[in-house]
């Protein structure tokens, strides 16, 4: 699992205002891919599914039955 913080404020040309808006967990199958984006609040942002090839597939969160 690893952390990741953001500021969303500064956009393309504005000045960072040193606050941290968004906040995801980014957890790792045992071959270090990324298989889920998490917030804090628990709920799902994205999950990443491979082929049998290696390629990997988004499933945004709306993915009823990306399970």
């Amino acid at each position: 699992m690893a952390l990741r913080d953001r500021d969303d404020t500064s956009g393309w040309a504005g000045a960072a205002d040193g606050t941290l808006e968004q906040r995801h967990y980014v957890f790792q199958n045992w071959r270090h891919d990324v298989v889920m984006v998490l917030k804090p609040s628990a709920e799902q942002v994205e999950q990443t599914r491979y082929s049998a090839y290696g390629v990997p597939f988004g499933l945004p969160a709306a993915a009823a039955n990306s399970m």
